[in-house]
């Protein structure tokens, strides 16, 4: 990707009203523009615009991966403690 087209994608759209001008983003990715690159300037755009817009995102993340660890937590161990292989090691050392 050169950063001729890149410039571009970002100039036209600035010039765009649309908060998400979908016919742009695919007018882009049809020439090649990665979407990772897309997803970055229309990210930067929003939080030039509206700082709300990231952080809002930036914070239901979090609240995600907050719910994600407690679930983690609070779930009992499934495995017995000394099962298979881990029973067996133990034996072998303690006989020793």
């Amino acid at each position: 990707m050169s950063e001729e087209m890149l410039s571009e994608f970002t100039r036209e759209l600035i010039e765009s009203d649309e908060p998400f001008p979908q016919d742009l983003v695919k007018k882009y990715i049809a020439l090649g523009v990665p979407e990772s690159e897309i997803a970055a300037v229309l990210l930067a755009r929003s939080a030039l615009t509206s700082p709300e817009v990231p952080l809002s995102a930036m914070q239901e993340s979090e609240r995600r991966i907050g719910e994600l660890v407690h679930q983690a937590a609070s779930k009992p161990d499934s495995a017995p403690k000394d099962s298979g292989i881990k029973r067996t090691v133990r034996r072998i050392f303690r006989r020793r």
